[in-house]
């Protein structure tokens, strides 16, 4: 009754009750709840990673993002005076892609001179690459 009020089933509708049932099929599948809401997890927001600071806040960047990202979204200055970043408590390349859960550290230099031109080809977000070209 209430599809025949709003003008019929929309492809899109249709769309979204199919993914609904996929992930109450994948729900009825797994045992663990906590594996649930991991799958569930990548499969909602595959487009976007988590990453913490190592004082647990949370920044939300897109997916392929590096630690010079990172060091960008905290701050300009924080991107400005990168020379390294800690991933998990090890370094890492600048180039090294983020994934969701990663905790994430900027090392950062007083006396560095400004961003590096060869981060444009590191960086993947607009932000970034913006204030490193205006540098």
């Amino acid at each position: 009754h209430w599809r025949y009020k709003e003008g019929g089933a929309s492809g899109d509708f249709e769309d979204k009750i199919t993914w609904l049932r996929q992930i109450l099929d994948w729900q009825k599948e797994t045992h663990n709840g906590a594996e649930f809401v991991e799958t569930l997890k990548v499969d909602l927001f595959s487009d976007e990673v988590y990453v913490f600071t190592p004082k647990g806040d949370v920044k939300t960047l897109p997916a392929g993002s590096t630690p010079i990202d990172f060091a960008y979204a905290v701050h300009t200055d924080i991107g400005h005076r990168c020379m390294g970043a800690r991933v998990n408590g090890r370094m890492v390349p600048l180039g090294t892609q983020l994934v969701t859960g990663d905790i994430v550290e900027v090392v950062t230099n007083k006396a560095q001179t400004g961003p590096s031109r060869d981060w444009l080809n590191l960086a993947t977000t607009s932000k970034a690459k913006s204030k490193i070209r205006q540098w």
